[in-house]
Order: structure tokens, then C-alpha cells, then sequence
């Protein structure tokens, strides 16, 4: 058995509780951090500034990607339910991340 923890017939009840605690610690993390990268983006768009487009535009679409992926993951593994990837891909990232976190963590954690 490895050391890290994994979805397999040998986790235990609370392996699965970090596991799921650590993903909602990475989805908050990715999408504090996307929010910061898709802030200059809305800035362009409001300002008409096509420059900072090369630049902030990759970097919040791969957070976006992770933030679904993550958010998705969960979902399959019936965590939380598939609003979470949902409302993540319907606000574009971040808000959905964001505001969806709470309930999220109340579903998986119970807390």
C-alpha cells in the first residue's frame, strides 16, 4: 500500500476524507488564483486593452481546465453533485469555483 492516499478497495473512511478535503483545498487554491489571473482580462475587455489578452488568456484558460477537471473528478466520485463542474463552466471559472466551495465542502466533509 503507498504511502499517499487512493481510491482503491484498501482506503480507508478517513484516507477519503483528506483525499476529498485536499481537492477542495486545491479547487479554492486554483480559483483564488485564476480570479487574479481573469481580473485583467475583464479589465481588457471593459478598457479595450487587447494586451494583456496574450499573456492572461492562457493562463486562466489552464486554471479553468483544472477547475473543471477537479470539480468534475469530485463529481464522479460522487462527492458533490455535477452542479459544481456545472456552475464552474457557466461563470467561467472562478466565481462558480468560488461560490460553489461552501456547499461543496458541506457535502463532502459535512462540514
Amino acid at each position: 500500500m503507498s504511502a499517499s492516499p487512493t481510491l482503491d478497495s484498501e482506503t480507508t473512511p478517513t484516507d477519503d476524507l483528506e483525499l476529498r478535503a485536499k481537492v477542495l483545498k486545491w479547487i479554492l487554491i486554483v480559483a483564488v488564483v485564476d480570479l487574479v489571473l481573469f481580473l485583467p482580462l475583464i479589465y481588457g475587455v471593459v478598457t479595450g486593452n487587447k494586451d494583456l489578452t496574450p499573456l492572461f488568456g492562457p493562463l486562466h484558460g489552464i486554471g479553468f481546465m483544472v477547475e473543471v477537471g477537479l470539480t468534475a473528478w469530485g463529481a464522479m466520485n460522487k462527492w458533490w453533485g455535477w452542479w459544481y463542474p456545472i456552475v464552474t463552466v457557466v461563470t467561467t471559472g472562478p466565481p462558480g469555483a468560488l461560490i460553489g466551495h461552501g456547499k461543496a465542502k458541506r457535502e463532502t466533509l459535512g462540514s
